[in-house]
């Protein structure tokens, strides 16, 4: 095949293996990936196909528990999702929780609430439930009254049946704290 080709053949061979559970076999073909499109004549700031690589090897790195690895992945790869206009709350979230997970919150603050807000204009439904639970909790902690409240508020008036262990908890921890 062609080099575009080698690039996507690393990139779904690390993925299989992210999927399998096999972090560091998973990173050692997403970094093949990298470098073959790297060492190419493709361009790299405006690539697609480099974002997703770069948003799988930090997932990969963070499931590690190498959290300064992955936040510089997620960065690169939100980066260029935004040059392309095609950033959305998955992205935001990612952000957030890599910054979170190096201890800088108000970097994690601030893409917690582009990705809540986002979130909230698309509707909450089924498929978004837990991920509002996981905000909401975010919110919670880090005592960010006015996210609670509009996340709590929407996950509430959601048509859905709220089932989700995490968002029940995250309600339960709202309403403790603001003595509802």
């Amino acid at each position: 095949g062609n080099s575009y080709e080698k690039v996507l053949a690393y990139y779904y061979t690390g993925c299989t293996y992210r999927d399998m559970g096999d972090h560091p076999l998973a990173a050692t073909w997403i970094d093949k990936a990298e470098a073959a499109m790297a060492s190419q004549s493709m361009s790299r700031k405006d690539s697609a196909v480099l974002s997703n690589i770069c948003g799988q090897s930090s997932q990969i790195c963070y499931m590690a528990g190498m959290y300064e690895e992955a936040l510089r992945k997620i960065k690169l790869s939100f980066n260029i999702k935004e040059a392309l206009g095609t950033a959305d709350f998955w992205d935001y979230a990612d952000m957030g929780r890599m910054a979170f997970h190096n201890d800088s919150i108000a970097l994690a603050s601030r893409f917690y609430r582009l990705s809540a807000a986002d979130l909230m204009r698309r509707g909450l439904d089924t498929r978004y439930m837990d991920f509002a639970g996981e905000l909401l909790g975010f919110f919670v902690n880090t005592g960010d009254s006015s996210m609670s409240k509009k996340l709590a508020h929407a996950i509430t008036e959601s048509d859905d049946d709220i089932k989700h262990a995490n968002v029940l908890s995250a309600l339960a921890d709202y309403y403790a704290k603001t003595e509802h």
